[in-house]
């Protein structure tokens, strides 16, 4: 495996293109997929975030989120023509990463994000670069996607794969796109939950846009609101169902609520298992930080039939 060591640039490099000189680099975090820095000058601090090659489309998506009033931190400056692109954005600080936000809040944050979700469908010069990774798209790749999941769970050490384990798994998925086939797709956050969002500008707004990508909106909502109590899952896909009516898309598609989140949190499992067994075989990731998560989702997927009856 090719060096996957991500090089974040040169501290004059992201000074010329901001026009500010800079005293000081910190590291924030290394996830093995992005190095996130805190860049210090006399008067100020701001977020340097540099990621593997597959995430460079981050920067456009995020620019498209500023530009819909969805993005926490705003953009600065990007490259993401450089051999790992990198993004500043402002520095946030400490941000909402741990509490459980109240059903009103994340209800707005909805709102916010049916916005989005409208808006971006109809950006198709924002979508062109924006990768798919919907079912449909699995499905399409289904023999790469499933040796690749098959290599991963391998390298986990944690369960024994068997050639039926995989069947099942591509009938999962199979199932799962054509139960999602008539649902609308646009360009998703990829990962809405608590602690991607902060309180900026008088409301809850959207960060880290690295795993973005073209899917169901329902696997955004689905992801949020399945962490809720189920008497209050219903009443949130609603109000979003009802933001997005008010920007001019009908997301129902003559289907329930129920069936929605659902699939909608199917589509988003289905894309993280995709996600962290490419991480783990692809970018050198440590099996161990996604193996429970990987396994469990990839079970899921298997039994997705007998789940939503489909």
């Amino acid at each position: 495996m090719r060096d996957r060591t991500i090089r974040p640039p040169a501290l004059e490099e992201v000074s010329e293109r901001l026009g500010m000189t800079f005293t000081s680099r910190e590291v924030v975090s290394d996830s093995g997929i992005s190095v996130v820095e805190r860049l210090r000058s006399d008067r100020s601090s701001l977020i340097l975030k540099t990621s593997v090659p597959e995430l460079r489309h981050e920067a456009a998506v995020h620019h498209l989120a500023d530009s819909l009033e969805i993005g926490g931190a705003r953009l600065l400056a990007s490259n993401s023509d450089a051999q790992f692109p990198w993004l500043v954005q402002e520095d946030l600080g400490e941000h909402n990463s741990s509490r459980l936000l109240a059903r009103d809040e994340v209800g707005s944050a909805l709102e916010a994000l049916a916005e989005f979700h409208v808006k971006a469908a109809n950006e198709s010069d924002a979508q062109a670069d924006v990768p798919d990774r919907s079912p449909q798209w699995l499905v399409a790749n289904l023999d790469q996607v499933a040796n690749l999941v098959e290599g991963a769970l391998k390298q986990t050490e944690a369960i024994d794969v068997q050639r039926s384990d995989i069947k099942q798994f591509r009938g999962g998925l199979s199932a799962l796109s054509d139960a999602t086939s008539r649902m609308p797709t646009t360009v998703i956050h990829g990962d809405f939950d608590p602690g991607n969002l902060a309180y900026s500008r008088g409301r809850w707004r959207a960060i880290d846009w690295g795993l973005s990508h073209r899917n169901s909106p329902f696997a955004d909502v689905a992801h949020m609101v399945m962490r809720f109590p189920k008497l209050e899952q219903l009443p949130l896909v609603e109000r979003y169902l009802e933001a997005a009516n008010q920007f001019g898309a009908d997301f129902r598609e003559e289907r329930d609520s129920w069936d929605l989140l659902q699939l909608g949190n199917a589509a988003h499992e289905a894309f993280f298992v995709w996600w962290h067994s490419y991480c783990i075989v692809r970018l050198g990731v440590r099996p161990e930080t996604y193996a429970a998560s990987l396994i469990q989702r990839f079970k899921r997927i298997s039994h997705v039939r007998q789940q939503l009856g489909i």
